[in-house]
């Protein structure tokens, strides 16, 4: 979780506080259970990707932090699909390979949640 500061001008910690809101709202999104979750997931991401994409950052590494946060939530939102295809497909070999990669862009979401937050503090 993304920690949020106070501030009232339009700051670097305000610019932080406004990406750590949509952050936070795309990492408290409860895994799939169904195949039906996976598309509610894929749409949910979609929307929260955009909105994350939508907000006007000026500081240039925190910029750069939000376009390589949007990068990872676009191949999310793909992976999602194809592991949705797949799975419809019954095509056990595809599905896995979906999960694996998941699972990797969750280690890599992880790691730049850790970068932004310690560029915020500083």
């Amino acid at each position: 979780m993304l920690v949020l500061f106070g501030c009232t001008a339009e700051s670097k910690i305000t610019q932080c506080n406004r990406l750590a809101e949509v952050i936070n709202r795309l990492r408290a999104v409860q895994p799939p259970q169904t195949p039906e979750d996976l598309t509610v997931l894929a749409t949910t991401f979609e929307g929260l990707r955009k909105e994350l994409r939508a907000i006007a950052i000026q500081d240039t590494k925190l910029k750069t932090l939000q376009e390589q946060m949007v990068t990872l939530y676009t191949d999310v939102v793909v992976t999602l699909r194809l592991r949705l295809k797949s799975t419809a497909a019954n095509n056990a070999e595809e599905v896995q390979k979906a999960t694996a990669e998941l699972e990797r862009l969750v280690a890599e979401e992880e790691k730049f949640v850790t970068a932004m937050n310690q560029f915020c503090q500083e």
